[in-house]
């Protein structure tokens, strides 16, 4: 064979695969976005060594998945409409890295090297705090984790999650936004995904930074990563959604999320009705989620 041919012909092979999985049914692209933080309480963002660092966010523009990649994600077989299920930890780190290779789990206020417990016997320690992973201990009341509630189990499977990681972005560095509840509607007879998002709720204080020199707390307008074939669900605001995003809420925190709230006129108000004395609460961020 003439070396001319030769060459074309591996360069036509060589290209197949990546024509291949753009035509797959069962991969599917994600883009990222990262927009500047908009404002903040210190400014923090502004100064290194997290200005520099921010700069290089998101990671990677674009990259593609498989429905292996999305399976962790689903639903136990029978589980109902409205029910709440635990997703294990480590299952959305593959797209969180494409934002920053260094997402986590261990939000960083609530987990510790052990060596800072060495000299409290363990019979005294809180039995909050376990060794989780070798030579780490983390609160194991505190919000870890990933919760998802089915939204839809009539043809595809509609899910919004909730997830709590943070970035570490260097030693003693870490970008925490409140939350980042993802959308995702999977045809799991066909094994195709239609639409998988992941989103920080866009809102004056959504994201936490802490750095050796400080510690800031600021809003990001647009901190994502979207996807699939299929449109994006619609009814954000649907009464299904608020119920559901209510469910997660308490799963993370419990009884303390699950309190009634009121502002102040209306408290006060309450409070000579019922004759009852007033709880007050002065907050810097949010009992919620974790921007704070």
């Amino acid at each position: 064979m003439r070396p001319f041919a030769h060459a074309v012909i591996l360069a036509l092979v060589s290209a197949l695969p990546c024509l291949s999985q753009e035509g797959d049914p069962s991969t599917f692209e994600l883009r990222a976005s990262w927009s500047p933080i908009a404002s903040s309480t210190y400014q923090l963002y502004e100064q290194e060594p997290l200005k520099g660092l921010l700069a290089a966010c998101p990671a990677e523009e674009s990259s593609r998945y498989g429905y292996g990649d999305i399976e962790p994600l689903c639903p136990p077989a029978g589980l109902a409409v409205g029910e709440v299920y635990t997703v294990e930890e480590e299952a959305l780190l593959p797209f969180l890295r494409q934002l920053h290779p260094g997402a986590t789990m261990d939000l960083h206020h609530h987990t510790f090297p052990a060596h800072f417990f060495a000299d409290i016997p363990p019979e005294r320690r809180d039995p909050r705090y376990q060794e989780t992973k070798p030579g780490m201990i983390r609160n194991v009341d505190g919000p870890f984790g990933i919760r998802a509630v089915l939204l839809d189990g009539d043809g595809p499977l509609d899910i919004l999650l909730r997830a709590h990681p943070e970035f570490q972005f260097a030693e003693g560095t870490f970008f925490t936004p409140s939350q980042f509840e993802g959308r995702l509607v999977v045809d799991t007879g066909k094994r195709e995904v239609l639409h998988f998002s992941l989103r920080v709720p866009d809102r004056k204080t959504n994201v936490d930074m802490n750095t050796t020199t400080g510690a800031d707390i600021g809003h990001v307008p647009n901190l994502s990563l979207s996807g699939g074939p299929g449109p994006a669900p619609k009814g954000d605001a649907s009464a299904t959604l608020v119920r559901a995003r209510r469910s997660l809420e308490i799963a993370f925190y419990g009884s303390w999320a699950d309190l009634e709230w009121l502002p102040l006129p209306e408290a006060i108000a309450e409070s000579r009705r019922l004759e009852r004395p007033l709880h007050l609460v002065v907050l810097f961020g949010t009992l919620a989620d974790e921007s704070c």
